[in-house]
């Protein structure tokens, strides 16, 4: 089966998500990309409404968020 582009950067993403420590910062784009392609309107409404952590803001107008708070909102183990 041949893999398409989209699909080998989110196994990348994946795989690079499950190596990162608690305290790393993912963007909106990586974050998307884990969640299978939310839109990011989607994902802040869930910060407004308390059910997903808030971003960490960064430079300019740039957010990110941590790894572990994410992985805390998912379910996962870290």
């Amino acid at each position: 089966m041949h893999k398409t582009a989209t699909t080998a950067k989110f196994s990348r993403s994946a795989e690079t998500f499950d190596r990162l420590p608690d305290s790393a910062l993912i963007d909106l784009n990586t974050l998307r990309t884990l969640m299978g392609g939310k839109h990011r309107n989607t994902i802040y409404n869930w910060v407004k409404r308390g059910v997903f952590p808030k971003p960490v803001p960064l430079e300019g107008m740039r957010n990110c968020w941590r790894v572990g708070e994410v992985r805390k909102a998912l379910g996962i183990a870290g």
